[in-house]
């Protein structure tokens, strides 16, 4: 949601949410699992800076929500893999879930986030 509203606003949430995590105990893969939205965020959200007619259009809105939830996976992966590789784990047994639950699974999460993000954006934005 923060995204729709500007950077600067994505980059607080981001960053107090995953202060939280530490904060509260969560396991530090969490933790770099929640920063690693830094990435897509930011992206998305100087995206829509530059293009806001983006989520007036069905189908650009659906290319742009399929685009950030593949850079989401990929960042969330690449958080895990860094987390993964200093513990030792073997990867090998590791690759279903870094790949699909994970990367595959993100991409769904992401996607449906994005459109009940959207629909309260949009809906917000009626009332103002």
């Amino acid at each position: 949601l923060a995204m729709f509203i500007s950077p600067w606003v994505t980059a607080f949430v981001i960053l107090a949410s995953s202060l939280g995590y530490f904060m509260a105990g969560y396991p530090i893969v969490v933790v770099f699992r929640a920063f690693s939205h830094i990435v897509f965020g930011l992206l998305g959200a100087f995206y829509l800076k530059k293009f806001p007619q983006t989520i007036e259009n069905h189908k650009s809105s659906l290319i742009f929500n399929f685009v950030l939830g593949v850079i989401h996976a990929v960042a969330e992966v690449i958080a895990c893999v860094i987390f993964y590789s200093v513990t030792g784990e073997d990867f090998q047994k590791l690759f279903y879930v870094l790949f699909v639950l994970v990367g595959f699974g993100t991409i769904v999460h992401s996607m449906i986030d994005y459109v009940i993000a959207l629909t309260i954006f949009k809906s917000i934005r009626k009332i103002r």
